[in-house]
């Protein structure tokens, strides 16, 4: 992604929201990190605007309350979506360009864990084939840089499941999905580090390091050499991925 260009530093905004709905024991990294917020051409009418869209609400409402309590998050803020008006905001976010910094026409602002938001400039950003595309219209994808934080970058979906987003700062990560599998209105929001991982790699060592000195044996006899792309350029793959089903009904 690439940085937007500062126009004026300012000191960062951060909109404060009922805790009724966090979990005592969240931590406060979020809050404690104060970051130079961009001052950009965005209305601040319209961000201001896309705060309304989000409602904090109990946890205890939430249908999947009892089984967030056994297996985590550990602390997280519950939301409510006006689906309606995200969606007619979304209509409106310009579609990425090659070799261009992410628009400044449509901002949205989107829930932290420790009660605030991050606004966040937004396009149109596709990631399937065209003629897939069009067969799936009911999935599009988006991505946005920060202006409150210029570190801060967001990947999200809006389809018929919902809204999944993954915010990378320099703060941290954040992870805003669904409460329950297809419900559009209630979501949660939480700081990576409050889900214990629960990954593990069954490639033992040593076929690992097997593995590493036969591509170095091959380098050597064949020539290969790592292709690796860097710049600013942004590259399009055509990429067939496939997955298990465990994967999938987590992810």
């Amino acid at each position: 992604m690439k940085t937007v260009s500062l126009l004026l530093v300012i000191l960062l905004l951060l909109v404060l929201s009922s805790f009724a709905s966090i979990s005592p024991s969240i931590q406060s990294s979020f809050a404690a990190s104060e970051s130079k917020a961009t001052k950009q051409s965005i209305p601040p009418a319209q961000a201001a605007a896309s705060e309304v869209l989000w409602q904090d609400v109990s946890a205890k409402s939430q249908a999947n309350f009892q089984m967030r309590q056994q297996h985590g998050p550990r602390a997280y803020r519950a939301m409510r979506l006006d689906t309606q008006s995200f969606r007619e905001l979304l209509r409106r976010a310009p579609v990425e360009s090659r070799n261009s910094p992410v628009a400044k026409d449509v901002a949205v602002s989107l829930p932290l864990p420790d009660g605030g938001f991050m606004r966040f400039n937004i396009e149109d950003s596709p990631i399937m084939e065209a003629s897939l595309a069009r067969r799936y219209p009911e999935i599009k994808t988006y991505r946005g840089q920060g202006i409150d934080d210029p570190t801060a970058t967001v990947r999200f979906d809006w389809t018929q499941f919902g809204f999944h987003a993954i915010i990378l700062s320099a703060r941290g990560t954040v992870l805003i999905e669904p409460d329950t599998f297809g419900d559009v209105n209630n979501y949660v929001v939480y700081a990576q580090q409050q889900i214990d991982g629960t990954f593990q790699c069954d490639v033992d060592s040593a076929s690992q390091e097997a593995a590493t000195r036969e591509y170095e044996n091959l380098k050597k006899v064949r020539g290969i050499r790592a292709s690796v792309a860097s710049g600013t350029n942004l590259i399009t793959y055509r990429l067939a991925v496939a997955a298990t089903a465990e994967y999938t009904a987590a992810y």
